[in-house]
């Protein structure tokens, strides 16, 4: 008897920059092979699943897209794969291990405060407000809001969305990712981005696909017995942050053994569904 697997020293990449700049990273590791007797191997492969070859333990390019995994998305993935392969007549052993590849853009310097406001036909007046436009997964957004309506017109409800837009070559769809109604005319609200990977994907701008985040409101009036809506939206980004994975530096110190990605720990509600196809390296 005897057992083969593929030992990584992170599963979780991080590509700096953006594809056009980036210099990539590089996957170390190493096969692991157990026999509790003596056996005959013909070869032992290890490649990099897919349509591109790249050689064990050489840089990965910065061009690569970001793995993402989303119910309702669909997935992009990379895998590993080593063969054992085996004498005629001796059936060959696989082994295939799934990484992650995360790209951390610069922080941008203009993190600032965001604040919309208007005026809607004399009927209402309206401004809503949050501490910085950049949010990491888990983090909390604070949203102020406050509506002035016109004398003859009543508030129904403020509703907030978080919500995510997915384009790519062949869909473009959107989801709430979290929300929240209230009946005030003034007031501090937060919303959650969720820590999960599957529940909220970071940002990205790749040929593949393009990730983007915005916060709607959606004001419901009654003027004259007529039921009216205002909305407005204002862009934020969900962003990787340095303390959310070990930099690439430090991957020599994690062990091997370490478990993968962190569970999942919600779900984000799923409006959609699009059939896109895992991609792999």
């Amino acid at each position: 008897m005897y057992q083969v697997k593929i030992q990584l020293e992170n599963d979780a990449l991080i590509i700096r920059g953006s594809p056009e700049e980036s210099v990539g990273c590089v996957l170390r590791g190493y096969v692991e092979l157990k026999a509790t007797e003596t056996i005959k191997v013909k070869s032992i492969q290890m490649n990099l699943l897919g349509k591109m070859k790249i050689q064990w333990n050489e840089p990965l390019p910065g061009h690569l897209a970001e793995s993402f995994d989303s119910h309702s998305f669909g997935s992009l993935s990379y895998k590993l794969k080593v063969t054992v392969e085996r004498p005629a007549f001796s059936p060959n052993t696989h082994h295939r291990r799934l990484f992650w590849v995360h790209r951390q853009l610069p922080r941008p310097e203009d993190d600032d405060a965001m604040e919309i406001s208007n005026e809607w036909d004399d009927k209402l007046s309206y401004r809503m407000s949050v501490p910085g436009r950049i949010y990491k997964r888990g983090q909390e957004i604070p949203i102020y809001y406050e509506l002035l309506p016109a004398t003859d017109t009543h508030l129904r409800h403020i509703s907030c969305f978080l919500k995510e837009y997915l384009t790519s070559p062949s869909h473009q769809d959107s989801r709430i990712v979290q929300f929240f109604r209230d009946h005030e005319h003034q007031g501090h609200r937060t919303l959650k981005v969720p820590s999960s990977p599957s529940a909220i994907q970071t940002d990205c701008d790749h040929a593949l696909i393009k990730i983007q985040h915005q916060l709607k409101f959606n004001m419901s009036l009654i003027r004259h017995g007529q039921l009216l809506e205002v909305r407005a939206s204002m862009p934020i980004k969900i962003m990787t942050e340095p303390d959310e994975l070990p930099t690439y530096e430090n991957a020599w110190q994690t062990s091997p053994y370490s478990s993968p990605i962190t569970p999942l720990d919600g779900v984000a509600l799923d409006y959609f569904s699009i059939p896109l196809p895992a991609y792999e390296l």
